[in-house]
């Protein structure tokens, strides 16, 4: 099992968006299709698919989705492993399959695509976006890494460049942040995406619930960034194979005073694999089947939050 982001947002007025179709590399998106299969009409439009960045975990499903359904418009920042690789290595690599894939069913269905790279654009290009009394804001993507943050590693470059993202809803809010980058080593001061973020949009963080960047991993969730953010629940797109959430990222948000039992996560069921990861919800007989443990997020029109497991 791995890690993998999908989520499904139905708006108020009945339009549904979709940020990241991914899945664990063990099935390739299979089961993050067929949920979305089962929230969303075949009948149905999807507004928007916003890809919050080419990492193949975050795009398994997205080739599916636009051959079932009728999609008006993509968002991606089309920032490529092998854009990545030269620009860090300084050396060709091909892009993964899954890449190709998914690029080359966005340019045949034809939905209209904004690309930060290939288009010279970002976030700042994108105003914020009323779904009836819903509201989209945008807060980071950029088609590549901005030198400043000085990145040495092709994953963190790939990462960086993140879609980061806010719907609120009568109150209520939730921070999508893809795999966004935040820190280095032991420190916990804010780096390339998390630092812009705060120096940027501080005042705009604030959210009820976040969905956690980089699936719990230790690089990312720096302790100034959750604070700015002051989540009351945190949901961590995580699985096994990469000691996923990590036990030092989980703590900072416990730190910051976050219960335990809001915390959520997509392998409840598995016990950690090595001491790096965090032990909060495994079971007695230590399985997780991939799929399981998909988490709905409800904002009601009096504006109740509501979070939990759909299998309860």
């Amino acid at each position: 099992m791995g890690a993998g982001l999908c989520t499904v947002i139905e708006m108020p007025n009945g339009e549904f968006v979709i940020y990241d179709a991914g899945g664990a590399h063990t099935n390739r998106g299979k089961e993050a299709f067929q949920s979305i299969q089962e929230i969303i009409p075949i009948d149905k439009p999807i507004e928007t698919v916003i890809i919050s960045h080419t990492d193949a975990d975050h795009l398994y499903a997205i080739d599916d989705v636009l051959r079932l359904y009728d999609v008006k418009n993509i968002i991606t920042t089309g920032y490529s492993k092998k854009q990545a690789y030269k620009d860090i290595k300084g050396k060709e690599k091909a892009n993964t399959k899954t890449y190709g894939y998914v690029m080359a069913a966005i340019d045949r269905e034809g939905a209209k695509v904004v690309n930060f790279n290939k288009d010279n654009l970002d976030y700042s290009s994108l105003p914020s976006k009323q779904y009836g009394e819903a509201t989209v804001t945008f807060l980071s993507g950029f088609g590549k890494p901005k030198a400043s943050w000085n990145l040495h590693s092709t994953s963190h470059a790939l990462n960086s460049v993140s879609i980061v993202m806010k719907v609120e809803y009568k109150g209520k809010s939730v921070l999508f942040s893809g795999d966004a980058v935040g820190k280095h080593g032991n420190g916990n001061n804010p780096i390339a995406t998390e630092k812009y973020l705060m120096d940027q949009h501080r005042q705009e963080l604030k959210s009820d619930v976040m969905i956690a960047p980089h699936h719990g991993a230790d690089n990312a969730s720096s302790l100034d960034f959750i604070q700015a953010i002051r989540p009351t629940y945190v949901v961590f797109s995580c699985g096994k194979a990469y000691n996923h959430p990590r036990k030092k990222a989980v703590y900072r948000y416990l730190k910051m005073n976050v219960l335990k039992e809001n915390i959520f996560k997509t392998d409840r069921g598995s016990c950690a694999s090595s001491e790096k990861e965090w032990q909060g919800q495994e079971n007695s007989s230590c399985e997780d089947s991939i799929g399981d443990d998909d988490i709905q997020i409800v904002v009601t029109p009096e504006g109740e939050l509501k979070i939990g497991y759909t299998d309860i």
